[in-house]
């Protein structure tokens, strides 16, 4: 990404979910100046509704994991019936495990706030460069830094 090397595959659009609009102007300000089209949301049921219109493709969606409504496993789980292979960044200022709940969420990485730019970038470019992504709350559970 920007501060580091660029992504390879630094395009496409993304979905992002938070709720809090500091965090979300800031990851929207990070993503769009490595070439993504971001597409915003403030909440899950927000982003199901985005998702039900015709979109762009999705290189990938980051969500907040404690919003309002629905949290961010149930709002992925929900987006996933729309958008079957959809990977992506949960992110929480709460532990993994206290986020899971006993749940797993495949084809996910997680990012702990509050986070570094440089966390932040290198969770997407291991999202984009992996080609195979751990299961949150598998065996092991596996997150980023």
């Amino acid at each position: 990404m920007q501060s580091n090397a660029p992504c390879r595959e630094a395009s496409g659009a993304v979905l992002l979910i938070e709720d809090e609009a500091m965090i979300r102007v800031l990851v929207r300000d990070l993503l769009e100046l490595n070439g993504f089209r971001v597409l915003e949301a403030v909440s899950g049921e927000q982003a199901l509704a985005l998702a039900g219109t015709p979109l762009p493709p999705l290189a990938f969606v980051i969500t907040d994991h404690t919003m309002p409504g629905m949290d961010g496993c149930d709002t992925l789980a929900a987006l996933r019936t729309l958008i079957p292979d959809l990977r992506a960044i949960l992110v929480s200022g709460f532990p993994l495990e206290d986020c899971l709940r006993g749940r797993t969420v495949p084809d996910c990485l997680f990012l702990a706030k509050p986070f570094t730019i440089a966390a932040f970038e290198g969770t997407v470019k291991a999202l984009l460069e992996t080609g195979s992504l751990p299961v949150l709350g598998g065996e092991p559970a596996t997150a980023c830094p």
